[in-house]
């Protein structure tokens, strides 16, 4: 029997896309198929041209034709928002529209399969709904507030009236509100799950612990390879990890982890993040050889302040000498290091101390126009520069807080601490950060 899923993405999230795709043809084990809402022409015409086997596309108005509801609440949402909005609906229209499945599964683009997702489908059995936690670390628990106790990266919901009330209530939940903010309870389209296995019948929760793998919670976990060169999660085989707040700055650098306030270690950088940015390398070649001019879900310019973590290809070892003084060089592999921030935990699993170099201090490679550095702050930080103002007199007065980062919500125990009159948090692009970084990481490797 065929086993399907569905996901979504515009050509910003393309290279991911095509990572996930490629992932499920390395590892699942039975017949499958993929439907793929385009989110943009683009990546419609991009996907045609690939003509990837078991890819069935979608064109975003094929999703959202004639749905008012729906199409009345698009323009009081961001993009982001309008994204979160159109999951359960993406899901449900796939469902009604093709009676010959059975059980229908939704991908984030952003996931990542390490081995075949049987066991997942093992798990749900015959439960109508299957939903998978955060599972956050000890030391990441603090986050389950503004986050939820569920993740929306996979789901799965069969054909039967549980499912289908399931995806009904979570669409119109979803249409009457869905913001990047917390509000009374809610966040997104996330938070909407909490109560799901009390809500609705026969909703299985994943077990597995290498299920919904991600930053939130993988420091909690001995990751390691097996002698047959499996990832294992504590001892079991890590089956999917989620690369929320990734960022590719080029097939050579990249950001594990933008929000600085997720923990690394060194056995997630070697063998959860280096197989994914070679993953995403291979999509950008696939996508480079039909338009050689395209730079989508590369980024132009990213923001590198000491307190986060970023990996580049050996090479670049020279050129990048001047640019993290405050960062601890950790060799990955052959090909790619680490340059580890504070993010980067000791090693405390495996076993296995990584390979530790000093940083050269000579500046002689650095090119001015490829790393741009400013020292007129002497908070190197924001949570330095947020800390300043704890105790102070404006931040008594402070009503209203402007945050750059769309997740930065995660940070609300902090905000509630250092403002206690805070009355509203407005979201940001999480690339309209202040010029008062510790150095800007710009599109270098291409001049």
């Amino acid at each position: 029997m065929t086993r399907y899923y569905c996901t979504y993405f515009d050509r910003n999230y393309l290279t991911r896309g095509l990572a996930l795709i490629e992932s499920l043809r390395r590892t699942e084990t039975s017949d499958w198929s993929i439907f793929v809402v385009c989110m943009d022409a683009m990546t419609h015409v991009m996907l045609q041209q690939l003509a990837l086997p078991n890819v069935r596309l979608l064109q975003l108005h094929e999703i959202e034709g004639h749905d008012r509801e729906l199409l009345a609440v698009k323009p009081s949402r961001s993009l982001v928002e309008y994204y979160w909005t159109l999951t359960p609906t993406v899901i449900l229209r796939i469902l009604e529209r093709h009676q010959e499945i059975a059980v229908l599964t939704y991908l984030d683009a952003d996931l990542f399969f390490f081995s075949s997702p049987q066991p997942l489908f093992d798990e749900m059995g015959d439960a109508s709904i299957l939903i998978h936690e955060h599972r956050f670390s000890p030391r990441q628990r603090h986050l389950a507030t503004h986050n939820g106790r569920f993740n929306v990266g996979l789901l799965s919901f069969r054909r039967d009236v549980s499912g289908r009330t399931a995806l009904h209530w979570w669409r119109d939940r979803c249409i009457e509100w869905c913001f990047t903010r917390y509000e009374q309870g809610k966040m997104g389209d996330q938070l909407y799950l909490n109560d799901w296995p009390q809500r609705f019948s026969d909703v299985a929760v994943l077990q597995h612990a290498g299920g919904g793998v991600g930053p939130w919670n993988h420091d909690q976990y001995a990751i390691r390879p097996s002698s047959g060169g499996q990832i294992l999660v504590d001892e079991q085989p890590l089956i999917f990890y989620h690369f929320h707040s990734f960022r590719m700055v080029s097939p050579e650098a990249a950001i594990p982890v933008a929000h600085a306030h997720y923990p690394l270690t060194y056995e997630s950088l070697r063998y959860c993040f280096v197989p994914y940015i070679e993953a995403l390398t291979a999509g950008y070649q696939q996508i480079h050889a039909i338009m050689p001019s395209a730079r989508w879900g590369l980024e132009d310019a990213l923001t590198i302040t000491q307190d986060v973590t970023f990996l580049a290809q050996r090479p670049l070892r020279e050129q990048l000498t001047g640019a993290a003084p405050n960062h601890r060089l950790i060799s990955l592999t052959a090909q790619w290091d680490a340059y580890g921030s504070e993010q980067v935990l000791a090693p405390h699993h495996s076993g296995h101390a990584p390979e530790d170099e000093c940083l050269p201090q000579s500046l002689n490679a650095l090119q001015p126009h490829s790393i741009k550095e400013d020292h007129s702050m002497n908070a190197h930080s924001q949570h330095d520069l947020l800390m300043q103002m704890h105790h102070t007199t404006i931040a008594g007065k402070i009503r209203t807080l402007y945050v750059g980062g769309a997740h930065r919500f995660q940070e609300q125990t902090l905000y509630d601490r250092l403002f206690p009159n805070l009355e509203q948090i407005t979201f940001l692009s999480p690339f309209l950060n202040s010029q008062h970084t510790c150095a800007v990481l710009n599109c270098w490797i291409h001049g």
